[in-house]
Parts: C-alpha cells; structure tokens; sequence
C-alpha cells in the first residue's frame, strides 16, 4: 500500500470513527464488550513509539518524587 493510499484510508477511517459517535460510542462499546476493547488496546498501543524522557532524566537530574507526583490527589483526572 502506497503511503497516499494508508493516509487517505487512515483519514476514511477518522472520519468514520467521528461520524459513529467518537470517543464517546467507542467508550459505550468499550463497556459492553471489555475483552474485545481490552485486545484491541492492547495491539494499538504495542504500536505506538513510547515517549520522549523529559530532560531531566536525559541530563541524569531526574528525581523520584517528580515521578511520584502523578499520584497527587488534588491533580485533574487525565480522563
């Protein structure tokens, strides 16, 4: 498949997805079939680059508590 034909099908297939509902019907399905979404999660984010260290780390300053921070109960919920 040439890289115009997987843009313009991953494109096709975006645009689906935003005319089904989007996150929201996907979250609907995803709670009525776990096993399947939990699979599908699964082989997606296997996919995926991880990403980039922060700088910190990369320059050897990176401390624990920076990590610990994401625990913090008064930070928003990402979701």
């Amino acid at each position: 498949m040439s890289r115009a034909a997987h843009v313009s099908f991953r494109a096709a297939i975006l645009r689906a997805f935003h005319k089904i509902g989007g996150v929201k019907h996907l979250a609907a399905w995803a709670e009525d079939n776990p096993t399947e979404f939990y699979r599908l999660a699964g082989r997606l984010l296997a996919q995926e680059k991880p990403p980039e260290p922060p700088p910190e780390a990369v320059q050897g300053r990176f401390v624990v508590a920076t990590q610990l921070a994401m625990f913090e109960d008064d930070r928003p919920n990402p979701a």
